[in-house]
């Protein structure tokens, strides 16, 4: 696994749809959970009024920072606040420039100086939009939005899917963006916007065109375009629509976060994920996001039955697959992948297959 690529502030927002992984959380009745960090949005929005505890895992001191941060606002702020200090709709990331700081400056927690410092750089506009993932994603939008002209805004006017899908057929310019695809949706340009030679070992069979064009196309046909975060940032290369923005600005998702954290004081753990599931354990929900898709030889072989005894019985193992599959010994976990399909259905960038693996 390269610490190199995970090692800084990857994420600011959301790669991942974090609602799909709430709802599985609410399903199974969790209450004890490890979740990698990413930007602490796709690990808080699974607090709800089960949970006992919850864990952060990362590598990058500046991810811990980023979510201790959203720990933070989450209990101090009210929502719109909150929305006003990230950016999201109605509010701008380079507005309320005064008011990021000051809220900024008044809140205490782990590895503060890291974030000051990017706010700094950023003269204090958002980091919503500052992480490698999102700033390339929010690139790729911007150059879309030149070359699609007023028609990538209209797609995000459709209310309705038939509207959506009468769009896609009679007025989307698919070539230009079938050449986008291509361009962008390549090894080599993923290594040099975002992952500097350390992007995945692809072991899927589809070519990256077909993968990216399955996903995306799906994304098309299954909800409206204004309500997908992703879509938005891919097309628009920002969320402009509030009906679009990521669980973590839902009020009610906001509200069990801020209940919770009344509660509990998220752990935030700067370790490797399978290193610590080796020292501690009693968690019946584990978070892998992707990084088992960067694992390879014996730690890619053999990380799920180094796990098994640190979880609890009947412990649950997510993992999001990005372009490879890991070679796992899967021996002594039952698939209950089957019991979720609305859910990973619904989830918002269809980038990853997911798994859903039971300790038997």
């Amino acid at each position: 696994m390269s610490e190199k690529y995970f090692s800084k502030l990857n994420y600011s927002m959301a790669n991942e749809d974090s609602e799909m992984e709430r709802k599985i959380v609410k399903s199974l009745g969790s209450r004890r959970i490890l979740s990698v960090c990413g930007s602490g949005s796709r690990a808080l929005t699974l607090l709800n009024p089960q949970v006992e505890k919850i864990d952060c895992i990362d590598l990058s001191q500046a991810q811990l920072g980023i979510a201790s941060l959203r720990v933070e606002l989450i209990k101090t702020l009210q929502l719109d606040d909150y929305l006003k200090f990230w950016g999201y709709p109605p509010y701008s990331p380079k507005e309320n420039c005064e008011f990021r700081k000051k809220i900024f400056e008044r809140v205490e927690f782990e590895n503060k100086p890291l974030l000051k410092q990017e706010f700094i750089h950023n003269d204090w506009g958002s980091l919503l939009y500052k992480g490698k993932w999102e700033n390339s994603f929010s690139l790729f939008g911007t150059c879309v939005k030149k070359l699609f002209g007023k028609k990538s805004h209209k797609l995000f006017e459709c209310e309705t899917l038939d509207q959506q899908q009468t769009f896609l057929k009679e007025e989307f310019p698919w070539r230009r963006w079938n050449l986008v695809i291509r361009i962008i949706g390549n090894r080599a340009t993923f290594n040099a916007l975002l992952y500097k030679g350390d992007f995945i070992k692809k072991n899927i069979p589809l070519p990256y065109f077909d993968y990216y064009s399955k996903a995306f196309n799906g994304l098309f046909a299954k909800g409206i375009a204004k309500k997908n975060f992703f879509l938005q940032l891919c097309i628009l290369g920002e969320i402009k629509f509030k009906e679009g923005t990521p669980v973590e600005a839902d009020p009610t998702c906001f509200n069990e976060m801020k209940q919770s954290l009344m509660e509990l004081t998220p752990g935030m753990k700067q370790k490797d994920i399978v290193s610590y599931l080796e020292e501690e354990g009693g968690y019946d929900y584990v978070s892998f996001s992707d990084v088992p898709s960067y694992f390879s030889g014996d730690l890619e072989k053999n990380f799920l039955q180094r796990i098994r005894k640190s979880l609890a019985p009947n412990g649950v193992v997510v993992i999001r697959s990005y372009l490879r599959v890991p070679e796992v010994d899967r021996d002594g976990y039952k698939d209950i992948t089957s019991q979720f399909v609305e859910e990973i259905g619904e989830e918002k960038t269809q980038m990853y297959r997911v798994e859903v693996l039971q300790k038997s």
